[in-house]
């Protein structure tokens, strides 16, 4: 629904399909798997940033 909501506002690139945005954010989401529980919140809000940035292209 997000995502629907930010292409139609085209606040998030329309070119970038929404199968792709969710594989990435199951990436995200999976990264708790392969990084230890002391490393993971800031790992996740720096690789949140960086999608959110990719997105948006805002800093």
């Amino acid at each position: 629904e997000y995502v629907a909501a930010g292409k139609k506002v085209k606040v998030i690139n329309n070119d970038i399909s929404d199968d792709v945005i969710q594989l990435f954010i199951d990436s995200i989401n999976g990264l708790g798997l392969t990084v230890s529980e002391e490393e993971l919140e800031k790992k996740q809000a720096e690789i949140i940033h960086l999608f959110l940035y990719g997105l948006i292209g805002k800093a």
